[in-house]
């Protein structure tokens, strides 16, 4: 799985103008035509996190549909589809932001819609600490 948040934070800082908290996070799954799970991570217990999140095929000549869900603390918040390949416009990578409550966790999961062909995709996960929580 990807890295835990605490070590992704450990000294990071983002410039002097505004330093804030920030990590970065990455992970790859073989996708077939079951849903695989990419990032499963809970995020910073005491701060809510904004999360810049983006999905992608690691795949240059395949036809193949794929569909990517974004959930927050168990509650699918966005499914984005697309398909692989160089002669398709919807095979660039998805980006969506989003505000991880405090104590939650941010989960990706990919799914190969098109067949059983194990292909490999990637998440990545922008992380900046924001100052304070929306939680009581």
């Amino acid at each position: 799985m990807a890295l835990t948040l605490d070590t992704v934070y450990e000294g990071a800082q983002q410039t002097q103008y505004n330093p804030q908290p920030i990590g970065f996070y990455h992970n790859t799954a073989a996708c077939t035509n079951a849903s695989e799970t990419i990032v499963d991570d809970a995020m910073d217990a005491n701060f809510d996190t904004l999360c810049s999140i983006t999905a992608g095929i690691n795949a240059a000549s395949s036809t193949e549909r794929f569909e990517f869900t974004f959930f927050v603390d168990g509650t699918q918040i966005q499914v984005a589809n697309m398909e692989a390949g160089d002669n398709h416009g919807d095979s660039q990578p998805y980006t969506i932001d989003l505000i991880i409550p405090a104590g939650t966790n941010l989960k990706v999961t990919g799914d190969n819609q098109s067949s059983a062909t194990s292909t490999n995709c990637s998440v990545y996960v922008l992380i900046r600490r924001l100052s304070g929580t929306s939680s009581a």
